[in-house]
């Protein structure tokens, strides 16, 4: 829009300055993000257990939910582990039980043992609040990972906000994390990558809102994040839409709404920074002020122009 006024005013110095921008835009976001090596490659299988709103919705409240879930986390995870991926995950709340400090079900360990490497979505509580939570499953060894630290006002309100964090480490690099609500915020992932985060992942529940178009929201939302960091990322729902998401935004493989299975792909490590990851919403300002320009120039032209035409 901005070029098209500037064009038509004839605003040759705003049009010159609009053109660098864009070219800094493209230069700088396809040079750093578009690096990558058949050696960086991660391959992931999420578990998406698509357990009804009547078994697991929110958090179990009897054995026979628990059992339930854990029965099929159980066999997803062995199925999912028997391709020997670098990743297994499970999206968040998957965890039927809360975790505590040196306190986790013997079920849940034996559930992600055949698994070399895991993150998992689950509660947390401890002395210092009950936490929407990821947990790290490496060397046999269950681990918190990173605390919720933007919560939905009133539907999380039993929960504390977690402390900013740094990118999880796995033995293939560093994973950035969010969940649910946080990926409608470029800020949590932009700070990731400032961390030197080389992938992203988004673990949500979305079966709350199962009849509604919100799990397409939260994938686009996650789609966006892709590109305005440069990073793969790999959007894990429990109820789907689940999806491995390219550092340009396309989808490269996902596993549809309310489908039990594994969805198994292959992300690329990034590194480098975006424009965007460097400057955040000064890009959206910058556009917004060189449009306003584009607007005054072509406003002044066609009061001119009347005039012009008596002389």
């Amino acid at each position: 829009m901005a070029l098209f006024l500037c064009l038509r005013a004839r605003a040759w110095p705003t049009l010159a300055a609009l053109c660098l921008l864009l070219a800094a835009i493209l230069g700088l976001t396809s040079a750093e993000s578009s690096e990558g090596h058949a050696a960086d490659r991660v391959s992931v299988a999420v578990v998406q257990g698509a357990l009804n709103n009547g078994v697991l919705s929110g958090f179990p409240t009897d054995e026979v939910s628990r059992t339930t879930a854990y029965e099929t986390y159980s066999r997803l995870t062995l199925e999912a582990a028997s391709s020997k991926p670098d990743l297994v995950i499970w999206p968040e709340s998957s965890a039927p039980v809360d975790v505590r400090p040196g306190l986790v079900d013997p079920r849940l360990l034996q559930a992600l043992k055949p698994a070399a490497q895991a993150i998992i979505g689950g509660y947390y509580r401890s002395s210092s609040g009950y936490y929407n939570a990821a947990f790290l499953w490496k060397n046999q060894t269950l681990s918190t990972a990173y605390l919720k630290g933007m919560t939905v006002p009133i539907a999380e309100r039993q929960f504390a906000r977690g402390h900013r964090q740094t990118p999880v480490e796995i033995e293939e690099g560093r994973v950035g994390i969010g969940i649910c609500f946080e990926a409608a915020f470029p800020e949590v992932f932009r700070q990731s990558v400032h961390q030197r985060a080389e992938f992203l992942l988004v673990l949500t529940n979305d079966t709350w809102a199962e009849r509604t178009n919100m799990e397409k929201w939260h994938l686009r939302a996650s789609q966006f994040r892709a590109v305005e960091t440069g990073r793969y990322l790999i959007h894990a729902s429990r109820s789907g839409t689940s999806a491995i998401i390219s550092d340009k935004g396309g989808i490269t493989a996902r596993l549809e709404l309310q489908r039990q299975g594994i969805l198994k792909g292959t992300i690329q490590k990034k590194s480098g920074e975006t424009l965007f990851t460097r400057w955040g919403d000064w890009l959206g300002i910058l556009s917004f002020f060189a449009t306003c320009l584009g607007i005054i120039f072509s406003s002044r032209r066609a009061v001119k122009s009347p005039t012009q035409a008596k002389a």
